[in-house]
């Protein structure tokens, strides 16, 4: 029988959280020479890290594993982190941009955000979409400097067309298929509608 639970909690008792989450269960294989996503051998043991994400740092990332799981002996069922704020200093590794497309519910609270009070770098928040999506180049991040600019391309579905995009409320249109948010002063929260052709 599967172990269905959902938990949410205070990030008291995890390093890596920032405030309030919520996570859902998911199965990690036993560990076996092939597994290379955060595995630690302590003591002839083989430990999936906290904070490691999973199944892998890309695009195919599905949440950030909550604790540290023995996983020597076989599989286990580990608590997987889909929604909250994480302190990315914290992680074992950065995430790639993919895959900080992926965990689209999940936002980074690094150090820097904040100094003196006041926030010097601001999330850019994708949307989850239907029928398309969403590419940013490898080395980019969702975390911009005040005045600072981000790209995105959108690709829709065969027998679909991107009809809008748009970033706090204010339209986008692409150059050459690249939308740009330029002179970022705020969050922003990206909005994409894919129709049918």
């Amino acid at each position: 029988m599967a172990v269905i639970y959902n938990e949410i909690g205070n990030a008291g008792n995890i390093a890596f959280m920032h405030g309030h989450f919520e996570a859902i269960p998911a199965q990690q294989a036993k560990a076996t020479e092939a597994v290379t996503n955060f595995i630690e051998l302590r003591n002839h043991r083989y430990y999936l890290k906290h904070g490691a994400i999973w199944p892998s740092n890309d695009a195919n990332a599905q949440g950030i594993v909550a604790h540290d799981y023995d996983i020597t002996d076989g599989s286990a069922i580990i608590s997987l982190i889909v929604s909250g704020n994480v302190r990315t200093e914290m992680l074992p590794a950065k995430p790639t941009a993919a895959a900080l497309v992926a965990l689209r519910n999940i936002g980074l609270v690094p150090v820097e955000v904040v100094s003196g009070g006041e926030p010097v770098k601001f999330m850019i928040s994708l949307p989850s979409v239907s029928n398309g999506s969403i590419s940013v180049a490898d080395d980019s991040s969702l975390l911009v400097a005040d005045g600072g600019s981000f790209e995105f391309s959108v690709t829709a579905d065969s027998g679909y067309h991107v009809s809008a995009v748009s970033a706090n409320g204010e339209s986008l249109t692409p150059d050459e298929g690249i939308y740009t948010i330029e002179d970022i002063d705020a969050d922003q929260f990206v909005s994409i509608t894919i129709e049918a052709d």
